[in-house]
């Protein structure tokens, strides 16, 4: 997890509302949830996205801060478990 946080400081480009294009930083969250299955994977990515919201925490109502960090980055893992 600590190696996807430093590949998403490395950013390609940034939109204007917030978001951003990085390089590989999803990889690790995903080999993560290979290697170890999916509930250790789930448990990351989750952890992941949280994490996520307190260095960058950009969002507008409360269903869009549930759905743009911890489910979306849940559901990563789901698709290629």
């Amino acid at each position: 997890m600590a190696l996807a946080m430093v590949a998403s400081m490395i950013k390609l480009f940034e939109l204007p509302m917030g978001g951003s294009v990085t390089l590989l930083s999803m990889l690790f969250i995903v080999l993560i949830g290979y290697w170890f299955g999916p509930c250790a994977g789930l448990m990351t990515a989750t952890a992941y996205g949280l994490l996520q919201f307190v260095l960058e925490p950009v969002f507008y109502t409360v269903p869009q801060m549930l759905t743009d960090y911890p489910l979306a980055f849940g559901a990563l893992i789901m698709r290629f478990v």
